[in-house]
């Protein structure tokens, strides 16, 4: 793309999560599983940057709005591992919800290596992405926890509803 266009703005970005209309992504997956009392393997060794999905859109049209070029991370605050991502989203979730919905029980992740987990397509083991460069073209602005995103999502509901 840059060898075309080198004024080309290039997100990178991964683990994304948040409300969407199929209801794909991980936190998703996640609430389908444990709410239906099923075991899920989770990868304990691959770490990324969940990023959530209107951070992601709101960080990709400041950097716009700055003009940005070339190669930007956009990504979440915390590099975490599935597992602990998984473990954070389902005490997220669990606050978030109150009693208002079942709770998800968490000693349903089951803790796997990479090669163990039956995962379709290939994964990295590392792929957070450090925020450097967007510091720098959006000063002040930074991404939301994976609990403050479920949070946001909880109360800002849109897309396929958690659990379908």
């Amino acid at each position: 793309m840059l060898a075309a266009d080198p004024s080309a703005l290039v997100i990178r970005t991964n683990v994304v999560f948040g409300p969407e209309g199929n209801g794909k992504n991980f936190i998703y997956q996640l609430c389908r599983n444990l709410e239906a009392g099923k075991t899920m393997n989770v990868p304990v060794d691959q770490v990324g940057t969940p990023t959530y999905n209107r951070d992601l859109a709101e960080a990709t049209k400041l950097c716009i709005e700055a003009g940005a070029s070339g190669i930007v991370n956009i990504g979440g605050a915390e590099p975490l591992g599935r597992l602990a991502f998984a473990q954070i989203a389902v005490a997220a979730l669990n606050d978030a919800r109150g009693l208002s919905s079942p709770h998800l029980d968490g000693a349903l992740l089951n803790g796997v290596t990479t090669s163990n987990a039956g995962q379709a397509a290939k994964r990295p083991l590392a792929s957070g992405l450090t925020l450097d460069k967007l510091a720098t073209l959006i000063p002040g602005w930074r991404p939301r926890s994976v609990k403050e995103a479920i949070a946001d999502w909880i109360a800002s509901p849109t897309g396929k509803p958690l659990g379908q």
